[in-house]
């Protein structure tokens, strides 16, 4: 308090010495502007206003001189109306590659609150990235209070975040009055077209929203950790179609861990010689891998016997469990859909690892565009859903500029080119010109042909519609490269459960559609003969494999043929089960475990899939849940994320 007292005090005097020296009368009185050479200092008036790094205090507020109307340059300093307050000058326009948002030169690749366009904020907790929200800056990109910038060229922020530079440029993150050698001026900034983002190749040539500039061209630019594959950001370490790298996918029942494809058992189950069996069961693997029973013994709590075994029903002369067998799920004769699994006797739907269930329907919801992100999240029209984020994705013809698509052939503002204006001209063929070519017509100040422009279609004021294209005066849908128009939708006919292989081809359920032809997708454990999925290991008509049937009186246990059933168990209800793993009897008759849940050693348990751990009665990933990273409740802290047990902004 005594320190704050001493402060004060000492201002008071200098205020009252600077007014005591003012002898002048037409000397201006009023207080001078504060400015900012080194962003780090806070500045302080006599007010006790307190201005953080990149800006200054104007009469007791806190503006930003490079954009403000108001105090343009310095302090006090207004523009003219109609003008804009652009690198701290007062200008017509904003220098090229910014946007004027609500009277503001904005910067929509990096800017919180219109990340991508005018009025488009991010969420809390998230940066704006190349003109998408995201949890990180992407690439050579540095976070300066929630902007994505390049301390390189940055003139707010040159060499690190809050340096700014003044009359000066910033050059390889050092305020310089020359470009360093490599570099071009652009807009009153030193930039390497080979990386800049907004000068990609050339100045006033800006990359879209989600890409990079690598030598000079703009790329998908994927997170660290991911790949491009195919124009998607994949983890190929994790992901069951790009394993290890692009285009490597994991056969059926396997996943992807490491980089590597290998077979992922179930709970309960034995990975023997790379085939998962229950040593409990197995007659050629009872009570652990390779230890056979001999012909006509069967395998019962991992001990060859010459009975049936506990636990289960007779249905059609074969032993079966009707908890967990698909053709007599709850019941004998009551099979279960293909893609389906029995689940403590009632069929559900068993997705494939990497797909989630959207209305009965198994889902990529980093592709799929009615589901981008999560089910029931469709992107807009004219767009793209690209790893789980909707992205603007123009169509033929057009330019991204600021977030617009536009026709750089006949835009005023964008001629030739995004940011290059036409003044008091129109635009054609690219080129500011005094007249409109023959055939074409004067639509709002621009030339347009009739025939095939977007936003005059068949004549001025008639525009197609986000994703369709103008073909001889009529709007038609248009669709990128390796995509189909099925009844008004773009679709991937390689990959489209509705329209695989063509328009209207739907896969029946179950099943999956794969480089354009529908395939039975069998989950973990079973096989697919003659297009049905079958458990071998008790299936009589597909006894060890596909095709080998037993003989009448005979039962399928663990993929052989024998005369009886195993022994050993409690009698429940004329039923012999192990009351030690029955889900339906587990630790004693009529004592059912729930759904997702096993029996061991007679009590009910969570059954965690490989790679989960249970944390408070939930199956969870710690390399990757927010409130379990590295471990059970250990939460990240807000706006982090958790990537191989570890929270990161």
């Amino acid at each position: 308090m005594h320190r704050n007292l001493r402060i004060i005090v000492l201002i008071l005097l200098w205020l009252q010495l600077s007014g005591c020296s003012c002898n002048d009368a037409t000397t201006d009185t009023s207080p001078a502007p504060h400015t900012h050479p080194d962003a780090k200092v806070v500045d302080v008036d006599a007010g006790g206003t307190l201005c953080g790094p990149a800006t200054t205090n104007c009469d007791g507020a806190c503006v930003n001189t490079q954009t403000d109307l108001s105090h343009c340059g310095q302090c006090r300093n207004s523009c003219p109306a109609g003008e804009v307050c652009s690198a701290g000058v007062c200008a017509l326009n904003c220098q090229a590659g910014i946007t004027v948002c609500n009277n503001i030169c904005t910067n929509t690749q990096s800017d919180l609150a219109h990340c991508g366009g005018c009025n488009g904020p991010c969420e809390a907790g998230q940066v704006c990235s190349a003109g998408l929200c995201a949890v990180s800056c992407q690439g050579d990109l540095t976070e300066c209070s929630g902007q994505c910038v390049n301390t390189d060229t940055d003139l707010s922020h040159c060499g690190e975040c809050g340096e700014p530079c003044t009359d000066q440029f910033c050059s390889a993150g050092s305020c310089s009055s020359v470009c360093s050698e490599g570099q071009s001026e652009c807009s009153n900034t030193c930039v390497d077209t080979e990386t800049d983002l907004s000068h990609c190749g050339e100045c006033n040539a800006p990359c879209a929203p989600g890409q990079g500039c690598s030598g000079g061209s703009c790329a998908l630019s994927c997170q660290a950790s991911l790949t491009d594959c195919s124009d998607t950001c994949v983890n190929t370490q994790t992901d069951l179609a790009h394993c290890g790298e692009c285009n490597a996918p994991c056969a059926p029942g396997q996943v992807c861990s490491g980089g590597s494809c290998a077979l992922s058992c179930q709970s309960g189950l034995e990975d023997c010689a790379g085939t998962c069996v229950n040593s409990q069961t197995d007659i050629s693997h009872c009570g652990g891998c390779n230890a056979p029973c001999v012909p006509g013994e069967i395998c019962s709590n991992g001990s060859c016997e010459l009975r049936c075994q506990a636990s289960l029903d007779e249905c059609s002369g074969t032993c079966v469990n009707t908890q967990s067998d698909l053709a007599h799920c709850g019941g004998c004769q009551a099979p279960c859909a293909p893609g389906q699994v029995c689940n403590g006797g009632s069929c559900e739907l068993s997705c494939q690892a990497g797909l989630a269930e959207c209305n009965n329907t198994c889902t990529n919801t980093q592709t799929a565009i009615a589901h981008c992100g999560g089910c029931n999240s469709p992107c807009g029209p004219g767009e793209i859903c690209s790893s789980g984020l909707c992205a603007v994705s123009c169509q033929l013809g057009l330019s991204q500029c600021s977030g617009l698509c536009v026709n750089t052939n006949n835009n005023p503002f964008h001629c030739g080119g995004c940011g290059s204006p036409c003044t008091d001209e129109f635009c054609n063929d690219g080129e500011c010109v005094s007249a409109c070519s023959a055939g074409q017509s004067v639509c709002n100040n621009t030339c347009a042909d009739t025939q095939t422009d977007l936003a005059h279609c068949g004549g001025c004021g008639n525009p197609c519609g986000p994703g369709e294209i103008c073909t001889s005066g009529s709007c038609t849908l248009s669709c990128r490269p390796s995509l189909t128009d099925c009844a008004g939708t773009c679709v991937n006919t390689q990959t489209d459960l509705a329209h695989c292989g063509g328009c209207s081809a739907p896969c029946d359920p179950g099943e999956v559609c794969s480089n354009g032809s529908c395939a039975v997708s069998c989950q973990t454990g079973l096989s697919e003969c003659s297009s049905t999925c079958v458990n071998t290991q008790t299936d009589i008509a597909h006894c060890g494999g596909c095709s080998a049937p037993c003989v009448a009186g005979e039962v399928c246990s663990n993929g052989s043929c024998a005369t009886s059933c195993q022994l050993g168990l409690t009698t429940c209800s004329g039923t012999c089960v192990n009351t030690d793993t029955d889900l339906a009897h587990c630790g004693d008759c009529s004592a059912p475990c729930a759904a997702g849940k096993v029996c061991n050693n007679g009590s009910c348990a969570l059954s965690c899939q490989a790679g989960l751990t249970e944390c408070i009665a939930t199956c969870v990933d710690t390399d990757t849940d927010e409130a379990h990273c590295g471990g059970c409740t250990a939460p990240c802290n807000a706006g982090e994320i958790c990537s191989g047990g570890t929270c990161s902004l």
